[in-house]
């Protein structure tokens, strides 16, 4: 009988730690679902603070660049099309040489003669 009852009393314990154990890892399991979603909440925070930083920043020189065409634009364009003139003008077969170089040309060949 007392034999049956210590059985028993042991199995009990036994149950009574398991139950306990399974309750403190589901607290664990609980504890750790949390931090892992506490975690990923804080990472998405700084990945879209990083993001709107780089977003700033890109603005910031997106303005600095239309600033600074807006003021040298025109004389940007003038030269522009200065260059595009004499560009031009090389490609025309018509090209005159300057009269310095005409001259140079014809006194040399004046004086092989």
């Amino acid at each position: 009988d007392s034999r049956v009852k210590y059985e028993t009393e042991v199995h009990n314990q036994v149950a009574a730690l398991k139950r306990q154990r399974r309750g403190g890892t589901s607290q664990d399991s609980s504890e750790y679902v949390q931090f892992v979603r506490e975690s990923h909440r804080e990472a998405l925070e700084e990945e879209e603070r990083r993001y709107r930083f780089l977003a700033e920043k890109h603005c910031g020189l997106m303005q600095s660049i239309g600033q600074f065409m807006n003021k040298t634009g025109g004389t940007l364009l003038h030269k522009a099309d200065m260059w595009t003139e004499e560009v031009g003008a090389t490609r025309r077969p018509e090209v005159k040489q300057p009269a310095s170089v005409e001259n140079t040309v014809r006194s040399r060949v004046s004086t092989t003669d």
